[in-house]
């Protein structure tokens, strides 16, 4: 019965290309390798978003939106698998938050005189 012996401790997790393996049992029990993007790569993500945005604030929304658009198409190309859903709609969430904030902010002003720096 090679192969059916259950493991006695949980293997840990790795991290490689941008993925965290661990094992997870599919429904009908069977042990699976199942990859996630790792928090440090959708951390490092949407650390270059809120970088992007910061230096192209200036640039019309709709241009913003279409490269923020090809930034998420080159994530989800990479890391689009079955069982990441749930990570690729909160780094979704994350740059829509990151968005707005960088849209909201407005730069500090003389309070006397209401000038810019």
């Amino acid at each position: 019965m090679l192969g059916n012996e259950h493991p006695t401790v949980k293997p840990d997790t790795f991290t490689f290309l941008g993925f965290t393996h661990f094992l997870a049992k599919n429904r009908r029990g069977i042990l699976n390798i199942v990859l996630k993007p790792s928090v440090k790569a959708r951390e490092r993500f949407v650390s270059k978003v809120r970088t992007w945005l910061k230096v192209n604030r200036h640039q019309p929304v709709v241009a913003q939106q279409a490269h923020l658009a090809k930034m998420l198409n080159g994530f989800y190309e990479y890391f689009g698998l079955r069982v990441c859903c749930m990570a690729l709609n909160a780094v979704l969430h994350r740059v829509r938050k990151a968005w707005v904030d960088a849209e909201t902010t407005e730069p500090e002003s003389d309070v006397t005189t209401g000038r810019v720096c």
